[in-house]
């Protein structure tokens, strides 16, 4: 029995959110034996008491529920003070990637951070839901199924049909 601590957040398919603090890199690991803080609220519940995880099994259980987006956060703190709100424009930088490690695209290889307005669709679907579980400050890796990303279409050229896409995300701020 064990909780693990880098939060992992699971969208859709009536699984809101996880916690998952991994002691190796690779593989099964040994999880810690106190579980996590949780906030309190309707739609978030604790996870259940696992003996071993990883976060290829939980991003595994996410793409077999057909889970669309998965959040890792990689550092900063969440006090949901400052979730980005509808009609807020967030500013990010990101390195997009597919599964095998290819990168397509960045905004810290062009040194100018992206920005985009919370629910007007100016961005993918996986982004909507992802980025707005993080704080000012805090970074994550974001993972988007095929249909919270571009789905069977693609982007000619550059993403592959039915691609799942990985991104590094830090969102800088709020305007």
């Amino acid at each position: 029995r064990g909780w693990c601590g880098a939060e992992i957040l699971l969208r859709g398919s009536g699984v809101d959110r996880r916690t998952a603090e991994c002691c190796g890199v690779q593989g099964q690991q040994q999880l810690q034996d106190t579980p996590p803080t949780w906030e309190s609220s309707s739609r978030l519940s604790p996870p259940e008491t696992v003996s071993r995880v990883s976060v290829c099994t939980i991003l595994t259980e996410a793409h077999k529920q057909r889970l669309s987006v998965a959040l890792k956060r990689l550092f900063g703190f969440s006090t949901g003070r400052t979730f980005p709100k509808k009609g807020q424009t967030c500013v990010v930088h990101y390195v997009g990637s597919l599964t095998d490690g290819r990168k397509f695209d960045s905004s810290r290889d062009r040194d100018k951070p992206f920005r985009f307005q919370i629910g007007k669709q100016e961005v993918i679907r996986g982004w909507e839901e992802g980025v707005v579980q993080m704080s000012v400050g805090q970074r994550a890796k974001l993972t988007c199924s095929p249909d919270y990303a571009y789905g069977n279409r693609g982007h000619p050229g550059i993403i592959p049909p039915n691609a799942t896409l990985i991104f590094d995300v830090e969102l800088l701020g709020l305007e």
